[in-house]
């Protein structure tokens, strides 16, 4: 006969832990997805070298203009109420950037695409923080 026991010490201490970890991830992601889109704002806010010859006097306003608000649990926005913004930058889709900003200007959808590509190891890195202060071995 083949038997295999084993006993869970301090089973109440990771009971405990694992529920403050739970109460502490909704905080957590809030926290992580501000910064995501934090980083997205001051990206969408470079503007490209002028062209040489340009007689154009930026104002800057497409820079100033773009906010970052929450609008829910786990939920913010990125938003530029400049009415030519699509145009320069392109919409949350990758389209309506003008031609003649094409290849110059970031669009909104690549920085974001870009942006996202390391949140879920940033993430990851803030949840094993997290469990650590919580007492848990995580590797």
């Amino acid at each position: 006969m083949t038997q295999l026991s084993f006993k869970v010490v301090n089973a109440g201490k990771i009971k405990t832990a694992f529920h403050n970890l739970g109460a502490k991830l909704p905080k957590v992601a809030s926290s992580r997805l501000k910064k995501f889109i934090e980083r997205l704002k001051k990206r969408m806010k470079i503007y490209p070298a002028q062209r040489s010859g340009q007689k154009y006097v930026r104002t800057y306003t497409l820079r100033d203009k773009w906010k970052v608000a929450m609008v829910g649990p786990l939920k913010y926005t990125l938003k530029n109420t400049t009415h030519y913004t699509k145009w320069v930058v392109g919409t949350a889709y990758g389209t309506m950037q003008a031609w003649m900003h094409e290849g110059r200007w970031t669009t909104l959808r690549d920085a974001a695409d870009d942006e996202m590509k390391s949140l879920p190891e940033n993430y990851a890195k803030d949840i094993k923080v997290v469990a650590r202060r919580e007492g848990l071995r995580v590797k």
